[in-house]
């Protein structure tokens, strides 16, 4: 999406492409009952657990960035669960939106940083989750 609907975020020249970079855009996250409604830092738990499986996964898949497109209250949210997105192009008001386009470490460290952040212990994907990543 970066490249086909988004690349005005783009500087000219710019281009974001590798087998080692996914995309994540249209990140949505839903509690579930019985489960914690923030962390520690006021992120949505969910969300928080969101985070952590997006590193995992990418572990699993051998990635090295995570590149995605987000509003201005998203990229607060995610910089407050951990997450530090460098800023990639120049920022640019899409509509009423303030946008950014940004690139995530999903490494360990950054898994770990999510983690402390949310109070949350150990992997959040199911014990056979290897098997559908590389699948």
């Amino acid at each position: 999406m970066l490249r086909d609907v988004f690349s005005c975020l783009l500087d000219d020249g710019e281009v974001i492409e590798s087998a080692t970079i996914w995309e994540g855009s249209r990140i949505c996250a839903i509690g579930a009952d019985g489960q914690p409604g923030r962390t520690r830092s006021g992120v949505n738990y969910a969300l928080a657990e969101l985070l952590v499986g997006i590193c995992e996964v990418a572990a699993l898949a051998g990635l090295t960035r995570i590149v995605a497109v987000c509003d201005a209250p998203t990229y607060r949210v995610l910089k407050a669960a951990g997450c530090e997105p460098d800023v990639i192009g120049t920022p640019r008001r899409i509509g009423d939106t303030m946008s950014y386009a940004g690139l995530f470490d999903p490494g360990e460290a950054t898994r770990r940083v999510l983690c402390d952040v949310s109070g949350i212990d150990g992997s959040v994907l199911a014990p056979d989750a290897k098997g559908l990543v590389l699948a």
